[in-house]
């Protein structure tokens, strides 16, 4: 969070939306797990909520306490609803080549490609859930949200080329951890 206030301009806007964030944030948290069951995933749905407050914050300083209240919980309700929505895509997809998408399987196709996909998809999520946090993060917004290496830069407080070697690094550990497995690729 401390990185979301960073950008704000002045001390006035910091201690305003730090005093929103503290008085506000068990609520959302609270809002938030109703959704995703999980504290991390709660908390990460918190944090994308204020850093809308934060992208908007002309309008969003000059909301009383209570509308800042309802805005807050419809935003993290619908930040909740993207993650999920990010997790069902991770679940259906394998989007480690940017030329190599393979997507969800169409009508047409057979029931036995749509099994072996399924089985890719399972041993894809088990594969994500062994990298460190911060390069499964990465992996996640840059796939599954869609950031830029830009953005994704400037959200983790990195260079972009930072951001490019993780990113390729990581894509070929889980290449390797696919392979390990017997996968072909």
């Amino acid at each position: 969070m401390l990185f979301l206030l960073s950008i704000l301009e002045t001390d006035e806007e910091r201690e305003k939306l730090t005093s929103l964030y503290e008085q506000y944030r068990d609520l959302l948290v609270r809002v938030a797990m109703k959704y995703l069951h999980q504290s991390d995933l709660a908390e990460d749905a918190v944090h994308e909520a204020f850093y809308q407050a934060i992208k908007h914050k002309d309008k969003i300083l000059t909301k009383t306490p209570l509308d800042f209240r309802r805005w807050s919980v419809i935003v993290t309700e619908n930040k909740c609803r993207d993650i999920l929505r990010r997790r069902k895509i991770l679940d259906q997809s394998l989007p480690f080549d940017d030329d190599e998408n393979i997507g969800i399987a169409s009508e047409q196709e057979s029931y036995d490609i749509l099994s072996i996909r399924q089985e890719d998809y399972k041993k894809l999520a088990e594969c994500l859930k062994t990298l460190d946090p911060i390069n499964r993060q990465i992996i996640e917004m840059k796939y599954l949200i869609g950031m830029s290496y830009s953005e994704i830069a400037a959200y983790m407080n990195m260079t972009e080329i930072q951001v490019q070697g993780r990113l390729q690094r990581t894509r070929a550990k889980v290449k390797n951890l696919l392979m390990n497995r017997g996968d072909p690729q």
